[in-house]
């Protein structure tokens, strides 16, 4: 669910962008290093939005 929120995100921003394209080039030009932080930043960043949206699904159905 939380890479679907991203994936909208970029989307809202432009909806014509070829995402695949986009993360292939910008993979290309990044160090073994730079992948490695950016794996664990986005793991991290994934993680803590996929726990409130899920969060918010508990509470959404609490007030049924």
């Amino acid at each position: 669910m939380a890479g679907l929120y991203f994936f909208g995100r970029l989307d809202g921003q432009s909806p014509n962008a070829d995402i695949e394209h986009l993360i292939k080039s910008v993979a290309a030009q990044m160090t073994d290093a730079e992948f490695k932080s950016e794996a664990v930043r986005c793991g991290k960043s994934l993680q803590t939005k996929g726990q409130e949206i899920t969060r918010i699904g508990i509470d959404m159905s609490k007030k049924k």
